[in-house]
């Protein structure tokens, strides 16, 4: 019987999901800073070891900023400014930009310091795989 009241607290506070951790929404004033890629992949290629990049800076307003640079021997050449704005919506970034490049289309999300985006073009099934960090 001694048991049961020593287990019993434990198992009303996992019950009660203390202890369980929800990822926090993403708020302006938790994504604003500048990201840089550490993992680009597009069709299976490596951006980066091609030289490749992608920075992007948010602000608490709204604004982005930056430069997506992707070479010839991995799909480019491209040479892009990043400055728009972003939105978050349903806990996911969303940018508007006047370049018309993958980012403004990909799905991105934001946890701890680091946002991630993924893209699959409709027309010809091609992924771009995204993950930055301040």
């Amino acid at each position: 019987m001694r048991r049961l009241f020593t287990i019993l607290p434990l198992a009303i506070l996992l019950g009660t999901g203390i202890g369980c951790s929800d990822p926090v929404a993403p708020t302006p004033e938790s994504v604003a800073g500048t990201y840089s890629a550490v993992s680009f992949r597009v069709q299976g290629s490596n951006v980066l070891s091609a030289g490749g990049s992608l920075t992007l800076s948010l602000t608490t307003a709204g604004a982005v900023s930056g430069r997506l640079f992707v070479p010839e021997s991995v799909g480019g050449p491209l040479d892009a400014n990043m400055t728009g704005t972003y939105e978050i919506v349903d806990r996911r970034l969303v940018f508007d930009q006047e370049a018309d490049t993958f980012v403004r289309d990909a799905e991105w999300t934001w946890e701890d310091g680091v946002l991630a985006g993924v893209f699959v073009s409709a027309s010809s099934g091609a992924e771009v795989v995204v993950r930055m960090e301040r």
